[in-house]
């Protein structure tokens, strides 16, 4: 986000330029999981290195580094150690022959639980307009409730002007006081996107934030925080129309707290980026509350179509000049067409009206996708929102398309992670290329949902491995997690409460590319310098070392890819045996014959399934395959075992998932067509697919029973002959009522018959 400001304090002569790492040997300072690549990169030319354990120093795995990597944007080139064959946990380290060793890291399925509720904690302690308190380890982070004072409606353009009213609540954007809501789609959608993917093993962990609306996550009592707030963004006329931002119309100096910055804030005027903004968080966000707070959902959602008829009502761009104005704050405005088409999704996602559907589809046949997206273009948020949700009467066409370019995409970025030195998903850096590089991870795990494909999960850590000071550095871009990670982010919070570490958990912008930024820190940096260099570990820097909720909400969806989801669940199978043997003898004449049994062998056969999860079945069997006869001749012995095995034990899982599914051919003839679907997560007691015509008739159903994590085909044989057309089918998946819930997986598709 770019910052603008009068001031600046005696803290930017103190800067220091970084320009290597503390060590030559660079790795992921925040843990490895035990089945996930796990590499590292080194500086200097090297062959061979060892893993070592800590306790003992013992070594459990040698390897040869990689051939020289040239990374174009540090200019050097890079050996890689690749140690990935090591699963076992434990806290191990590095040794590479004439370089050196690193500093000591856990290998462990739980690695990443403290790291999530770090960095999730972070936007609790963004939050404004009340008393935050947050403990880690021995230190203790506070402070008072700040800008509690109504603001002034002035240069709002709204009935009233020059009176005040409400605007507490929200979380701050930046490092700044301001609250922004240009920014608030690109940060609320990822972080709803991990309670969707992730939010069994989000929901299985305690945060200690305070509950204030019971029998709610909290989780999503957090992002409630900044919704809440949302509501008071709106016009008082009905109009649907919302403020832009509440800001003062400078920042204040760096070393104010909350409370004590007297600053007057206004509410701005409306803006159609803002009111796009608010129309697809709170379209996204009546779904997700609905199940713990219906009437609030409900509000949500009148609100978000009333704001979308705003943007109907007004189609061309409206905006204003906030320096005109005098306001020299954070500013998000520009093209609000790929808003508009995300708010539409958003809004066909939690209704399937048809004139949201219309309107997306009619913006985004192509099915367009990018793997930079942030906060001035939201297209790949409103693709993907279409491709997932479980709306009957969508366009395949485009959600093939869809498809098709996430996969592409995700492809490049892979591509990326793998042929660079550092494991970057990209090579160039400008402000805030971070929260970019973190975002990529959603699309990196929708494709990993769409194929099941696991390079897409490696490259997804590769990211976080990355931040966590597999970089340029050697040092964590994320303040007090991993190898010497960075102290001091552009935070007024951070800058004022007197306390040398910051709050952990927060993710900084990153090198800015180049010098040429007002930024004085950056700016006074020699030019043509690697492009991975122009970051500074300094307050003062704000285009390279400030932290903003839309940077932050992307790593959030990152670990949360990679927390542990639970012990695998014991299967007692029940094992059905039959057991067929024939002897044909093989005689030439056939003589009168004596058979005498010489040995008995017993054979231990063990049978592994493919399903998950794996039950192992053991048979041990005795024959008398060892024959001695008069006169001689060959007796040929078959065995045919068919063995059934049927789980006896149910799966503990509450949840389940359906991930792809598609019908082939399609389009079709109409006699025979066959349904693929993915189970992703849990058991499905029951799976259902029901057909039915365009007008809501429901006329033939496939059952399925018992079905597990993988992927299935069914072959559908319609009962009555089909007339050209198109049809859609629901995969209705049933835990069956596990630990007295409930929990039903919905998945539509639409299939097309043409004679």
């Amino acid at each position: 986000m770019r910052k603008f400001y009068l001031t600046l304090t005696a803290l930017l002569c103190c800067s220091v330029f970084l320009s290597a790492a503390d060590s030559d040997i660079v790795y992921c300072g925040a843990g490895y999981k035990p089945v996930m690549s796990k590499k590292a990169s080194v500086n200097v030319p090297c062959t061979s290195f060892q893993v070592l354990r800590s306790s003992d120093n013992a070594s459990v795995y040698s390897g040869t580094a990689s051939a020289p990597v040239y990374t174009s944007d540090s200019e050097r080139n890079v050996y890689v150690l690749d140690f990935s064959p090591l699963t076992t946990p434990g806290n191990y380290y590095i040794n590479v022959d004439g370089v050196g060793r690193t500093q000591g890291f856990e290998i462990s399925e739980t690695v990443f639980e403290d790291v999530f509720k770090k960095v999730f904690l972070g936007m609790y302690m963004w939050r404004s307009g009340t008393a935050v308190s947050y403990t880690y380890g021995s230190t203790t982070y506070s402070w008072n409730a700040g800008h509690m004072a109504n603001a002034n409606l002035y240069y709002s353009n709204e009935p009233y002007s020059n009176s005040y009213k409400d605007g507490t609540g929200g979380w701050y954007d930046a490092g700044d006081y301001g609250r922004y809501l240009g920014n608030v789609g690109i940060t609320v959608w990822p972080m709803f996107m991990a309670w969707e993917d992730f939010g069994d093993s989000i929901n299985a962990m305690t945060y200690g934030i305070p509950d204030l609306n019971p029998g709610m996550p909290e989780y999503l009592q957090e992002i409630k925080w900044e919704t809440d707030w949302l509501f008071k963004m709106m016009y008082a006329d009905g109009s649907g129309k919302i403020h832009d931002k509440l800001t003062s119309k400078n920042h204040t100096s760096m070393n104010v707290l909350p409370a004590n910055d007297t600053s007057l804030m206004y509410f701005l005027p409306w803006s159609t980026y803002a009111t796009s903004n608010f129309a697809g968080t709170m379209a996204m966000a009546a779904r997700y509350f609905a199940p713990y707070d219906s009437f609030y959902a409900q509000e949500c959602l009148d609100a978000a179509e009333l704001a979308f008829q705003a943007l109907i009502d007004n189609p061309s761009i409206v905006t204003f000049d906030a320096y005109g104005l005098g306001f020299y704050t954070g500013i998000y405005n520009g093209d609000d067409a790929g808003n508009r088409i995300w708010a539409a999704a958003e809004l066909f996602a939690s209704t399937g009206k048809t004139v949201y559907r219309d309107y997306f589809e009619a913006r985004a046949s192509s099915g367009y996708m990018q793997s930079i997206y942030d906060w001035n273009n939201l297209l790949d948020m409103a693709m993907l929102t279409y491709y997932f949700c479980d709306r009957p009467g969508k366009n395949s066409v485009i959600t093939d398309r869809i498809r098709t370019n996430t996969i592409n995409t995700a492809n490049g970025i892979v591509s990326s992670v793998n042929s660079h030195g550092y494991g970057r998903s990209m090579s160039n850096h400008w402000w805030g290329s971070n929260g970019v590089v973190a975002r990529m991870s959603v699309i990196l795990y929708s494709a990993f949902k769409m194929t099941g494909d696991y390079k897409y999960r490696n490259a997804g850590f590769e990211i976080l491995s990355h931040l966590f000071g597999r970089n340029h550095f050697g040092r964590s871009q994320v303040t007090g997690i991993g190898t010497n990670p960075a102290l001091y982010p552009h935070d007024r919070r951070c800058n004022a409460d007197g306390i040398a570490a910051p709050i952990p958990g927060y993710l900084v912008g990153g090198s800015h590319g180049s010098n040429n930024t007002d930024d004085p820190i950056i700016g006074a940096m020699p030019a043509g310098l690697p492009k991975a260099a122009y970051w500074v570990d300094n307050v003062g820097s704000y285009s390279s070392n400030e932290i903003a909720i839309n940077w932050q909400a992307g790593l959030i969806y990152g670990v949360a890819a990679f927390l542990k989801d639970g012990p695998a669940p014991t299967v007692t199978p029940t094992v059905t045996v039959t057991l067929t043997r024939t002897n044909t003898p093989i005689v030439s004449p056939t003589p009168t014959r004596t058979l005498t049994a010489t040995k008995t062998a017993t054979r231990t056969i063990t049978f592994t399934s493919t399903a998950s999860p794996t039950p192992t079945i053991t048979l041990t069997s005795t024959v008398t395959p060892f024959v001695t006869s008069t006169p001689t001749f060959t007796i040929t012995m078959t065995s045919t075992i068919t063995i059934t095995a049927t789980p006896t034990s149910e799966i503990p899982s509450v949840y389940i998932t359906v991930g792809e599914h598609f019908p082939y051919p399609n389009p079709s003839k109409g006699n025979e067509i066959k349904i693929r679907y993915q189970i992703i997560k849990g058991l499905a007691k029951t799976v259902n697919i029901h057909f039915y015509t365009l007008a809501d008739r429901k006329f033939d159903t496939i059952k399925e029973n018992n079905i597990g994590i993988g992927w299935h085909e069914v072959l559908w044989k319609p009962k009555k002959k089909l007339a050209s057309g198109m049809y859609y089918y629901v995969i209705e998946a049933d835990n069956g009522k596990f630990g007295g819930l409930n929990k039903k997986a919905i998945k539509q598709g639409a299939v097309v018959v043409i004679k």
